[in-house]
């Protein structure tokens, strides 16, 4: 089984936090790619959906629909064998949350919500 570094990274007790929970790190490759805004990555400035725009953002159910097949596609591009099923985003307790539906071919569908109002370095996913 194979052991990566959990994001955000973070030292716990003077050791690198690790995880060899193959959801966890599907589901971690999916926030990076959603908060990670459009032009923030050197040398792959087309990489991120921009989640972070939609908390200042009024859209429309057309535009947020669209917002939605946006961010489906960018996720499914750059996480390699992940559909998105469904991208709910809402507020719970005065903070917004995104709630994604997705899918993988040997675990099928799988359902993680995360709140972008106080996503940082230190976000425990």
């Amino acid at each position: 089984m194979t052991m990566t570094l959990r994001t955000p990274f973070r030292l716990d007790g003077g050791s690198v936090q690790t995880t060899y929970d193959y959801n966890r790190r599907v589901e971690q490759k999916i926030v990076n790619v959603m908060v990670t805004r459009t032009l923030e990555r050197v040398g792959i400035p087309s990489y991120g959906g921009n989640v972070a725009a939609l908390v200042f953002e009024q859209l429309d159910t057309l535009e947020f629909q669209d917002f939605k097949v946006d961010l489906a596609s960018e996720v499914a591009r750059r996480v390699s064998g992940v559909s998105i099923l469904d991208i709910r985003i809402g507020t719970e307790d005065m903070n917004a949350t995104i709630t994604v539906r997705y899918s993988l071919p040997l675990t099928g569908p799988k359902t993680f919500t995360f709140d972008i109002d106080s996503l940082n370095e230190e976000t425990p996913l």
